[in-house]
């Protein structure tokens, strides 16, 4: 006979209780799954309207970059009537501004059949506070070189070229391309040739002292202010020439006297020259550092032939020692050059965004590489003493100097300045202080490229250049 165990009451109930649970378990476990699966889905259609979007903004850009190319005579700041109010942000004649309807025609402009991706287009000053998320401070407006606040004029000639794309759900893109919108007048000229090429162009007044030499076949001087000389030596193996008035002794060969017609001077700024640099000479992070470049980006450099190139730097000033590498620096401050070892002048040329300061009796230089350009300076440039800036045989060089110029003691140069003389840009020389005086001698036989024949007067209409030179994603 079988005996079956007898099963109690008791143990019917945990049986039951263990299938609860494990339907609880299964059960959460379903509806975790249904909620992830809701979320993915919700993620992917999300993902899919912000590629449309993007898509979309991007058909927008590449739309109106055709039109704005193909269109020269538009200055986009100030739309299809040329009208700008600068002063007065809601006038009527800034309802177009930055608009390029008269293009495109009338939006929304949509990119599906189903009428869910659109577009915007606008076109903004890069200081415009929309392009950023706090408004700009006056010192960064200056430092892009847009200085005041108005939004309605292209100081720098960078404009934004700005596409923003709209999907379901609120979604939006905003990309954008930087544009250079290069702006040129048409004009007129006269020709000047008793004024061509001269030695010393100096954008206001000029003063000469002392026994001055000017010399070579292009040893012209000529001041778009007064010229004065004082002393009775000196010579002058051309032209003494101004178009303010000229006061002193006849020590030119050539022409001498005011009234003359203006030459212009090109306006001179150190980051138009960045690319001749060999090296970049620049503060990161409170440490000075040598920096080179690649593909058009500077990186600080740790190499030998960097941190051996024989500058220091103290209080926003570089010193360049008795040695300098031979090389074309980039200056991020002001520079001081004194004595530099060696027979033979080092080829050296600095460019700098703020003053030159040569006062070394045995600073011996001349230009590095084939560009010509000895010294470009965003401030002033002061020669004293007996500086040699003339190199052996007939290499001549540039000095641009967009503040004040001042050469002194017995100081030589073989080349041609040219002086814009804006005022208060540098701590050298004192607002039209410019001069030279003592013994000094300069030698210009007019090898320097383009001539100063011409005085450029303007006429006619302006048209534009816009090419793309950057991106921004907001």
């Amino acid at each position: 006979m079988t005996i079956r165990p007898k099963q109690s009451a008791s143990e019917r109930g945990i049986a039951l209780i263990v299938v609860l649970l494990l339907m609880a378990v299964l059960s959460g476990l379903a509806t975790g799954f249904a909620l992830t699966g809701q979320t993915e889905v919700a993620m992917a259609t999300n993902e899919v309207y912000f590629a449309g979007a993007r898509a979309a903004a991007e058909a927008g850009l590449n739309r109106s970059l055709v039109e704005i190319f193909a269109d020269t005579s538009t200055n986009w700041l100030s739309g299809a009537d040329g009208a700008v109010d600068a002063g007065n942000p809601s006038a009527t004649v800034n309802a177009d501004n930055g608009s390029l309807l008269f293009l495109l025609g009338a939006g929304p402009y949509y990119v599906d059949s189903a009428n869910r991706y659109s577009y915007e287009i606008q076109i903004l000053d890069d200081d415009n506070d929309l392009l950023y998320e706090t408004p700009l401070t006056t010192a960064q407006r200056a430092a892009m070189g847009e200085p005041g606040n108005s939004t309605y004029v292209n100081q720098n000639q960078r404009v934004v070229l700005r596409a923003i794309g709209y999907g379901p759900n609120g979604t939006t893109v905003r990309i954008a391309r930087i544009i250079e919108s290069l702006a040129t007048t048409s004009t007129a000229t006269t020709n000047v040739p008793s004024l061509a090429n001269p030695a010393i162009l100096v954008n206001g007044s000029f003063e000469m002292n002392g026994n001055i030499t000017i010399a070579g076949t292009s040893g012209n001087v000529h001041a778009n202010g007064d010229l004065s000389k004082t002393g009775g030596s000196g010579t002058i193996t051309g032209s003494a020439t101004a178009s303010g008035s000229y006061s002193g002794p006849t020590v030119a060969t050539g022409a001498t006297g005011g009234g003359r017609p203006t030459i212009n001077v090109p306006e001179v700024r150190a980051s138009d020259y960045i690319s001749l640099a060999n090296y970049k000479l620049t503060v990161v992070g409170n440490v000075p550092v040598v920096q080179t470049q690649s593909g058009g980006v500077w990186s600080t450099c740790t190499t030998s032939a960097c941190t051996g190139t024989g500058w220091t730097y103290s209080g926003g000033t570089w010193s360049s020692g008795k040695t300098p590498t031979a090389a074309t620096y980039y200056a991020e401050g002001n520079v001081d050059i004194g004595n530099t070892s060696g027979s033979a002048n080092r080829l050296v040329s600095v460019i700098a965004t703020g003053d030159i300061n040569v006062q070394g009796g045995s600073a011996e230089l001349t230009p590095a590489g084939n560009h010509g350009i000895q010294f470009v300076a965003d401030g002033d440039v002061k020669i004293v003493n007996g500086a040699s800036l003339d190199a052996p045989g007939n290499v001549e060089g540039k000095i641009l100097v967009r503040g004040q110029f001042e050469a002194g003691g017995n100081m030589t140069f073989q080349g041609r300045v040219l002086v814009q003389d804006v005022q208060g840009v540098g701590n050298l020389v004192a607002n039209g202080g410019n001069r030279i005086h003592g013994s000094v001698q300069f030698t210009y036989n007019g090898t320097l490229g383009a001539t100063f024949t011409e005085v450029a007067v303007v006429s006619g209409p302006t048209t534009y250049v816009n090419n793309v030179s950057g991106w921004m994603e907001q």
